[in-house]
Formats: C-alpha cells, sequence, structure tokens
C-alpha cells in the first residue's frame, strides 16, 4: 500500500508526537535524503569522518545522534541506506533528468514502428478486400504521429483531470498523488497511440482508490465520473495498466516525510530559541509554513521531480524554501547545518543546499504551471485530434486487423484447449488399459 501522508489540515501548534514515532518519521527522513549513486558517498567518505567527529561532540546540544562515535554514526547510516535501497520506488522508479528524455524517446520510438506496421497490414486486409481503410486511406507521414514532447502536453492535460476526480470523488492528496504517479509511470515507458489515456486515467485512479484503502465497486465509480466507459472496458483494461507498472504498486510519497520535518523542527527551536513568547510565536509560524509548504508539494507531484528525488528531499526542499520565503531563512539553515551534517559522508551538506535549491525553483515553476489549466486544454485539443488519426489499429476494435487478431488469438486458444483435451484424453486411455490388464 502506498505510504501514508499527513492529515489534509495543518498541525497544531503545540503537536505531540510520541518518541516511537518521531524517531520512525526521523529515520525515515534520514534514509531517503542520500541521493541514489554511490559516487557521492565514495567522494564524500573522508570528509564525513571528519565531520561526523565533530558534529559528536556537539551532538547533545545541536539534536543529532547524541553521544555515539563518528564511526557508529556512520555504520547506522549505511543501514539506513540498505534499507531504502529496498524500496521498489527507489530501484526501479528513480531516473535522471537524461534518461527520462532517453526512455520516453525510445518508447515513442517503438510504437511509430509497431503502428507502421499495423497500417500497413490494415490497408493491406482492405485492398484484398476492395474496399479502402475509413481510418487509414493513405500511409501516415513521420509528422503525423505523436511525438514524445507531444504526449507530454497530452498526459499533464489528463493528470490535471485526475484532480477534478478528486474533488467528485472526495478523496484525498495522498490518494491523488498515487493516482497521478501511476500515470506518470505508465506512459513513462508506453505510447498514448496504443493506449488510450482517456481510459488509463480512469484505471490509474480507480486503481488508487483500491491501493489507498478507499475501495468503491467499479460501478459506482464509473456513474461518477462523465462520460466513463463501460465497467468492462476498465476491467479489460485494469491487467494491462498493472502489467506496465510493473505490478509495483507502492508509492511513497513526500506528505509523511514533510509531517516528520514538522515536529523535528518544533523541537530543533525548544534547543535554539529560550525565550517562551519568541518560542511561541515561532512554532505558530512554523504551523503556517507547514500548509504553505504542503501547497508546494502539489506541483512537485505532477512533475519529474518523483522520478529524480526521493520523497524526502522533495519534502525538504519545499520545507526550506517556504521558510527561507516567509522570513523564515536563518531557523531553516541551523535546521538543514544541525540535523543533516551528519550524513555528510552520504550526500556532502553543500551538494544538499544546492539540491534543495533545485528543488525549490522547480516547485514554484510547477505549482504556477498547475494554475494555467486553460493553456494546457488549449494546447492539448489540436493534439488529441492529431491522436485520433495515429491510433494503433491492432488495437481499435472497428479495424479488420483488430478483427483478425482477435479471430487469430481464439483459434490459438481453442487449439491449446484441444490439445489439452487430447492428452487427457490419452491419459485416461492409458490408465484404462493398466486397469484391464
Amino acid at each position: 500500500m502506498a505510504a501514508g501522508a499527513a492529515d489534509e489540515a495543518a498541525p497544531p501548534v503545540g503537536i505531540s508526537i510520541g518518541k516511537l514515532s518521531q524517531r520512525a518519521q526521523r529515520r525515515e527522513v534520514i534514509e531517503n535524503l542520500a541521493p541514489p549513486t554511490a559516487s557521492a558517498q565514495e567522494a564524500a567518505a573522508a570528509a564525513a569522518t571528519a565531520a561526523l567527529a565533530q558534529a559528536a561532540g556537539t551532538a547533545d546540544t545541536k539534536g543529532g545522534l547524541a553521544g555515539a562515535s563518528a564511526a557508529t554514526k556512520l555504520a547506522e547510516l549505511q543501514k539506513h541506506r540498505q534499507l531504502s535501497e529496498q524500496s521498489t520506488q527507489l530501484r526501479h522508479w528513480r531516473f535522471t533528468a537524461e534518461q527520462i528524455a532517453a526512455i520516453r524517446e525510445q518508447a515513442n520510438a517503438v510504437a511509430v514502428a509497431r503502428i507502421k506496421h499495423a497500417v500497413a497490414r490494415e490497408q493491406a486486409l482492405h485492398a484484398a478486400a476492395g474496399t479502402t481503410s475509413p481510418l487509414f486511406p493513405a500511409p501516415l507521414g513521420d509528422s503525423d504521429y505523436i511525438t514524445a514532447e507531444e504526449q507530454t502536453v497530452l498526459c499533464r492535460y489528463f493528470e490535471i483531470m485526475i484532480g477534478q476526480f478528486r474533488h467528485i470523488l472526495k478523496f484525498d492528496v495522498t490518494l491523488q498523488a498515487t493516482a497521478v504517479a501511476f500515470f506518470r509511470r505508465f506512459y513513462l515507458f508506453h505510447s498514448v497511440m496504443e493506449y488510450d489515456p482517456k481510459t488509463v486515467v480512469l484505471n490509474c485512479t480507480y486503481l488508487a482508490l483500491k491501493v489507498e484503502d478507499k475501495y468503491m465497486a467499479l460501478k459506482d465509480f464509473c456513474r461518477n465520473i462523465k462520460n466513463a466507459p463501460d465497467p468492462e472496458v476498465l476491467l479489460d483494461m485494469e491487467t494491462k495498466v498493472i502489467q506496465g507498472l510493473q505490478y509495483e504498486l507502492a508509492v511513497h510519497h513526500p506528505y509523511w516525510p514533510l509531517h516528520g520535518f514538522f515536529p523535528d523542527m518544533q523541537a530543533h527551536l525548544q534547543t535554539t530559541i529560550s525565550i517562551p513568547a519568541t518560542l511561541h510565536a515561532a512554532s505558530k509560524k512554523l504551523a503556517n509554513l507547514y500548509v504553505e509548504s504542503k501547497s508546494l508539494l502539489q506541483g512537485l507531484i505532477f512533475s519529474d521531480a518523483i522520478f529524480q528525488y526521493s520523497p524526502a528531499q522533495l519534502a525538504l526542499g519545499c520545507f526550506v524554501t517556504t521558510g527561507n520565503d516567509h522570513g523564515f531563512a536563518q531557523e531553516m539553515a541551523r535546521y538543514t547545518e544541525d540535523r543533516f551534517l551528519h550524513v555528510a559522508s552520504l550526500f556532502p551538506h553543500g551538494g544538499l543546499v544546492a539540491m534543495v535549491e533545485r528543488i525549490g525553483q522547480l516547485a514554484k515553476a510547477q505549482t504556477a504551471a498547475l494554475k494555467e489549466d486553460a493553456g494546457v486544454r488549449a494546447r492539448a485539443a489540436p493534439l488529441a485530434r492529431k491522436l485520433a488519426k495515429c491510433r494503433n489499429p491492432a488495437l481499435l476494435p472497428d479495424t479488420l486487423l483488430f478483427k483478425q487478431l482477435q479471430a487469430e488469438d481464439a483459434e490459438r486458444q481453442q487449439a491449446k484447449r484441444s490439445d489439452k483435451a487430447a492428452k487427457e484424453q490419452a491419459y485416461h486411455d492409458a490408465l484404462d488399459d493398466v486397469v484391464a490388464g
């Protein structure tokens, strides 16, 4: 099941979380802050020992791993590192920007090659029947196909549609993020020219409802969605969607790490601010920053950031960026330095600061882009018309090729059944001979 998220409302200023809960949240935050490659870890190993040794003497007052030696801290962090690598999200759904672009281009090229072959077969079948294909009267040119960039625009339109489903079906931001993650994962390796996004977006949303324990009957789901297809259509497509997700349905979101940063920052403020009135004012401001950070995270959910960074990294980036933008920069700087200096062996502090800045800039850009829904629809409309003319005929029920492939598949299934029946009959005949003999 996907990782849990914080409640919709901001936690109260005086939130009280048990020590075990806080430790679990901090552990998740720390273990996911390391970058996915080992090169940064190796490059920082020498500096890490000195940094950890220095931090060991001040851990009691700064809230680090109190009383532990540098070697003990390093061993503990290595264990956390190994635990985080067990996540399928980190092992199978973590890519660089260059890898993401290459994967999309390759998926698009493979789809175009398949469609060209299928169109040629469809036209040949019509020619043999003395007719002309109504969908493909002439061969498609290279410019007639949806490109990887155009698919990104189309997918963005349907991702925004998931936000509309959220208001219709009354589910929370975590479920929305799970549905968007499913949708983005599927179309990272597949093409809209072969799998209709109007159906896939519904499949991803309904699958997220089940994964997040918000199950509703499929007929009720379709009844609440305007122009939804017949439930049988979604059932037929569900297996393909799950296969496209590599059967990996666990999605970890940044909302829970963000919820962990909030009480941790509260605890840190108590060690740095001694005046009660000042501490109370800072805590109230921190509660507002939590709400703002959660809103800023929304933009990242609809971006490739979910493939490039861990949930804890996204949460920290939005948390620090929001603090910097609302007069909390000094407190945020002290917090990141005191809390994360001891992970220098896994992520040098300078690299962490740069990463936080990149995430913050990306979050602001994506949040602004989400406000341009009308612009997305305007760009997607001509692409939808273009898509209607370059769908794979092998997957369209009204084409001769689809009917031929269905007939061939039915023949293969019948041959398998006949072969199985013949083997069973031969077995029983042999058994009868043994009994009779």
